[in-house]
């Protein structure tokens, strides 16, 4: 009865490991990320920036743009003369392209 739940478990965290695996790679290499998933990840990116700048600011999405050629987006936030770049690719990693001179970091 234990080994018959010890596999049983372990079948179903190998399941998980594959289907999770499975669903990265087929919005990898078909679709993409939808615009309300890359906004997410973009504002969670901006929230792990922002701690690094010497005050935290109110930043606030001012321009995005989706890159066909590379099918990722890019987002725009802005807080007075500060200005960060944040890209979403299709796989869902988040990468922050820019930041302005004028953005004084710790």
């Amino acid at each position: 009865m234990r080994k018959t739940l010890i596999i049983f478990i372990l079948i179903a965290i190998l399941a998980i490991i594959v289907l999770n695996y499975f669903e990265n790679s087929v919005r990898c290499k078909l679709g993409g990320v939808e615009y309300e998933v890359a906004l997410k990840k973009s504002q969670s990116q901006l929230d792990e920036t922002i701690k690094y700048l010497d005050e935290i600011k109110d930043f606030a999405l001012v321009k995005t743009d989706f890159d066909d050629t590379s099918d990722t987006w890019v987002f725009e936030y802005r807080y007075k003369n500060c200005i960060i770049y944040i890209n979403v690719d299709k796989c869902g990693y988040t990468d922050i392209s820019g930041i302005s001179g004028n953005c004084k970091i710790k």
